[in-house]
């Protein structure tokens, strides 16, 4: 992308200078490559976020009311974990990512104590 929107702005522009663009332009995709490899497709990754996700459910049951405080926390969770496994989590193998039904659980639970957060969710 980057490549494609340089402009030429010197007409003292040479080959050595294409080249090191070049290069830059393969370093940045390596380091893309290798984010995505070492630490976005990670099993520790996935339990960090699986944990980031189901720590509202610690803080009250199914059958008691939430705070506004809590109910915030139940719909930023929610938004965040189905970015997460719509964008990136369903395209994982399942051994990175775990068992769906684990995922599905977290998400029920957002859903069956947040009116807040069901809204979000059928919009």
């Amino acid at each position: 992308k980057e490549l494609r929107n340089y402009k030429i702005c010197s007409a003292h522009f040479d080959n050595h200078d294409l080249s090191t663009l070049s290069r830059n332009h393969e370093d940045v995709t390596q380091n893309i490559r290798f984010l995505h490899a070492k630490s976005m497709f990670s099993v520790e990754f996935f339990t960090f976020m699986k944990k980031l996700a189901s720590s509202p459910q610690m803080l009250s049951g199914e059958n008691e009311k939430q705070s506004a405080a809590e109910e915030e926390l139940s719909l930023l969770c929610l938004k965040l974990t189905s970015q997460f496994l719509f964008h990136s989590g369903y395209r994982t193998k399942k051994t990175v990512r775990g068992a769906a039904i684990d995922w599905y659980e977290i998400l029920c639970h957002h859903l069956q104590t947040s009116p807040h957060a069901r809204q979000w969710f059928a919009t």
